[in-house]
């Protein structure tokens, strides 16, 4: 990778500061790969196999993995000095709640937009809880009206708890089965 990108180390720190925003890890980390053991991150607290890890956080690292690698394929991180701090583009994340622990849910959409800045990012969700933490200005509700489909603005969530989110008649007020959903 040395000679096609320039400075190889200097893509493994950004690489490697944006899956610590995204997945939230605070801890520093080194891919370990050998062969008939799989891939693992070494860590201060030792060898953590990716096979132990929760399901969220390891479709997380595998969709940011190949944005990476498409990113890389596709010459949009320029070699040497002119190396970008992230992809440039649209990113189109759908239902990115799947799987992903609450923990995780919390945080993604801020850790998105920290380890991904030159990335145009539209996310869907089905869970409120991937949209705490995000200004109100940020986020539209789709509802179903008739044969249209319009958006509303996010109330602001900000100072609520996940069980009144819950229970807002404005977010939730059809059946998920209903034709109107």
């Amino acid at each position: 990778a040395d000679h096609m990108y320039g400075n190889s180390g200097q893509l493994e720190k950004t690489l490697t500061s944006s899956l610590r925003a995204l997945l939230q890890w605070n801890k520093n980390f080194e891919f370990e790969v050998k062969p008939g053991k799989g891939v693992s991150l070494l860590t201060e607290d030792g060898l953590l196999p990716l096979s132990s890890w929760a399901d969220g956080y390891r479709l997380s690292l595998m969709w940011i993995l190949d944005l990476w690698n498409s990113a890389l394929t596709l010459g949009d991180l320029r070699p040497g000095n002119e190396l970008l701090s992230s992809p440039q583009g649209l990113l189109l994340l759908d239902e990115i709640e799947q799987h992903a622990h609450p923990r995780l849910q919390l945080n993604q959409v801020l850790g998105l937009h920290r380890a991904l800045p030159n990335l145009f990012r539209v996310v869907t969700t089905h869970s409120p809880l991937v949209t705490l933490g995000v200004p109100s200005s940020h986020v539209l509700v789709l509802r179903r009206e008739g044969d249209q489909v319009v958006a509303i603005d996010a109330p602001d969530y900000s100072r609520n708890t996940v069980d009144e989110i819950y229970r807002d008649q404005e977010l939730f007020a059809k059946e998920p089965q209903s034709p109107e959903v």
